[in-house]
């Protein structure tokens, strides 16, 4: 059985913690190592006066199915909180990836990559048009909001090296970096040269989520902004003089 319990959340609040410690589950579970996104990844696709917005996912453990193999041992005994009238147990079984669960971390960011590449699209404007079961030809669209065409090297010690620039960074045809998006977990940023291509790029994140089953939590939408607040600990503020970043980690 899987041990819970409750914390604080807010000052009206409480999130509940399940513990897969204490049963021997996590300790008999192999989890690979995986990367999560940092501020250095948000900041190459940010220049001055980028606008930049947040889509946040709702139950992000809870969005993934839990392995068919685990279910049997993520039980949680309900007795104390619904008691049967015969004294029986009340014994039920997770379905969904868990907190405390020592594969959840790992599934949901593999679950959040395969969505990533769905939400992105093509990123060179094609669109396939079929017929009869076949390609039959494409064609270029600027529908596609997370569009690029090609790949911006600004290494240090080149001759041509920029400091106000990002090292590496994705480049529209007229020149402008392209609206992108990145995610740490369950909090999702997107950024565009305008106000309104930021919005559209939240807009195409947040229907494709929905779309494959992912909880787009619309009340912690945050708008296009140049100042938009923290991300992955670490606050960017863009202006028409600079990217400001503060940080609360050390790297």
């Amino acid at each position: 059985m899987t041990s819970f319990f409750s914390v604080p959340k807010g000052e009206d609040d409480i999130r509940m913690v399940y513990d897969g410690t204490k049963s021997g589950l996590n300790a008999a579970m192999w989890v690979p190592r995986f990367g999560l996104l940092t501020i250095e990844t948000h900041l190459r696709s940010i220049e001055e006066g980028t606008f930049l917005a947040d889509v946040d996912v709702g139950d992000c453990f809870l969005n993934f199915p839990l392995h068919p193999s685990l279910k049997p041992y993520a039980g949680v005994d309900l007795t104390h909180y619904f008691p049967n009238p015969d004294g029986s147990s009340v014994w039920e079984c997770w379905q969904r990836a868990l907190m405390g669960c020592k594969s959840s971390p790992y599934q949901a960011v593999q679950g959040m990559m395969v969505a990533d590449e769905f939400i992105r699209g093509d990123p060179q404007n094609q669109q396939n048009i079929f017929r009869c079961g076949r390609i039959h030809s494409w064609r270029s669209s600027e529908q596609n909001i997370f569009r690029w065409h090609e790949v911006r090297l600004n290494c240090p010690g080149d001759p041509t090296y920029d400091p106000s620039k990002p090292w590496v960074s994705k480049i529209r045809k007229d020149g402008t970096i392209a609206s992108d998006l990145v995610a740490f977990m369950d909090d999702l940023r997107t950024s565009g040269p305008s106000r309104k291509e930021a919005w559209q790029a939240s807009r195409r994140t947040a229907s494709r989520l929905n779309y494959l089953g992912l909880q787009d939590v619309a009340r912690k939408r945050r708008n296009s902004s140049r100042t938009p607040g923290a991300w992955s600990g670490s606050v960017v503020v863009t202006r028409e003089d600079g990217v400001y970043v503060t940080s609360d980690t050390v790297g």
